[in-house]
């Protein structure tokens, strides 16, 4: 069908990719998601409210669930940055901190040895783990900052035991020891001070559950986006990046604010232009968002990443990146699919050829090579 798997029955396992969410709707009758932003600021943001910021929902609440890492010396580097008053930027150079700092980087790499080797493992509530901002980086974590009756929460690239979190189950339907599917109403319990992952307002608290109000939603559901064992190198999938390049003039299709969308001489592989670079994504209603593996016969939308805009085909046949809330606002202006050179099934690979077609307007799009100052078009 070339639409992503139902996550009605999925168990979340290390490794997958999940969209953030706070249970229930806003008083809109909207969603809230769990959006981090790359100052390691968190905020509930419906998707609305992230499209007229010309985010992606894809970059910002989506979170990799990973096993809990040890990170004694991590915190021992920390802690001797704080006494020396030593900058974190300046550490790792310092005379007195660097030795610390390599003794963190060597903890790292440790850790990340250890969390590949337990990517696939079932989830299960009680058990620990850190929530990695995929798009920052940055482990979702308490801080020492008090905000609304709690503590504030935050993206913090070194985290350590800040960002360990306790899985508990929400209903009573779902026991300690019993797997974790995707979209069950859960608890997030920050393992160093025992208190509560909330929404209060605007923001994201760690509390203390005996002082939840009714206003302090506690409850969350993390809804699979890509699996550990869809993250195949080579197939395209949902929120990944990738550029259009045209085999035969030799140019890419990029987009800025002054231009508009053109062709672009240039070459494939790393020297790509920032401009030629499009976010992949499924098309899917507003508020459900995955990250699954594209398949032939799939409907997709282009979004710019440099831009935040889509690529659009208007009736006139007009090529043009409209915002995102233009986008929202006529679905199929955005709306394409991808032909296959020779006919297939399955998967879409990086390495196949493609012919792109508007769905609107049943138009492909089309390249020719100009001679001159021109260049080529689009």
């Amino acid at each position: 069908t070339g639409k992503p798997m139902s996550d009605t029955v999925q168990l979340l396992k290390l490794g997958d990719a999940c969209v953030f969410e706070a249970e229930g709707l806003d008083a809109q009758g909207l969603q809230n998601f769990v959006c981090g932003r790359l100052d390691g600021t968190v905020e509930p943001l419906t998707y609305k409210d992230i499209a007229a910021a010309d985010g992606s929902v894809h970059n910002a609440a989506v979170f990799q669930l990973q096993a809990q890492a040890t990170w004694t010396r991590l915190q021992a580097y920390k802690t001797l940055l704080e006494q020396s008053g030593i900058d974190m930027l300046e550490g790792p150079m310092h005379t007195e901190t660097r030795a610390a700092y390599l003794d963190a980087e060597a903890e790292r790499i440790l850790n990340q040895q250890e969390m590949a080797r337990m990517e696939g493992r079932a989830i299960r509530y009680g058990a620990v783990v850190q929530l990695l901002h995929v798009s920052s980086g940055s482990y979702l974590s308490t801080s020492r900052q008090a905000a609304a009756g709690g503590n504030l929460v935050t993206l913090d690239r070194e985290a350590g035991e800040a960002g360990y979190w306790r899985v508990m189950p929400r209903l009573r339907v779902h026991n300690e020891g019993s797997k974790v599917r995707t979209g069950d109403p859960l608890l997030l319990v920050a393992l160093e001070a025992q208190h509560c992952l909330a929404l209060s307002g605007r923001s994201l608290i760690s509390i203390d559950p005996a002082q939840a109000t009714d206003s302090t939603n506690t409850g969350f559901r993390l809804r699979l986006y890509r699996s550990i064992a869809e993250e195949v190198v080579g197939v395209l999938a949902g929120g990944k990046a990738c550029t259009l390049f045209h085999k035969e003039i030799d140019a890419f299709i990029v987009a800025d604010a002054a231009s508009g969308v053109r062709m672009l001489a240039g070459t494939t592989g790393p020297d790509a232009p920032v401009n030629a670079i499009w976010q992949l994504l499924h098309d899917e209603e507003p508020g459900r968002y995955s990250g699954g593996v594209c398949q032939w016969g799939g409907r997709f939308r282009l979004r710019h990443a440099a831009t935040g805009c889509y690529l659009a085909v208007r009736a006139s046949m007009e090529i043009a990146l409209v915002h995102a809330t233009e986008s929202l606002d006529d679905l199929e202006l955005t709306l394409f699919k991808f032909v296959p050179q020779y006919p297939m099934a399955g998967q879409i690979l990086t390495s196949h050829f493609l012919r792109v077609v508007h769905v609107g307007t049943s138009a492909f799009l089309h390249a020719e090579a100009r001679g001159g100052e021109g260049g080529s078009y689009i």
